[in-house]
């Protein structure tokens, strides 16, 4: 998960609508969305874990996730290069 969010942040939000589009119709960062969202924060803490604080590390992870979709949606709308914004 940790790789995804790295490379989300790496993505220039104007390439948001055609991520993908080599491989799968449609292209664009739902199809990231909706895996993280249902697959992996909806699941977190009904999954197994040997260790608790791995339950954890996964919902930062999918959390930070969709904090960088969300960014990178809000630049590309703003026509914003990719990163972090300014707080």
């Amino acid at each position: 998960l940790d790789t995804v969010c790295e490379l989300l942040s790496a993505t220039p939000p104007s390439q948001l609508a055609t991520l993908g589009a080599q491989i799968r119709q449609p292209p664009g960062f739902e199809p990231y969305l909706d895996f993280v969202r249902d697959r992996v924060l909806c699941r977190f803490n009904s999954r197994s874990y040997v260790e608790e604080a791995e339950r954890w590390r996964v919902a930062t992870a999918a959390l930070r996730i969709l904090r960088q979709l969300a960014i990178n949606y809000s630049q590309a709308q703003h026509g914003e290069e990719a990163g972090e914004p300014t707080e």
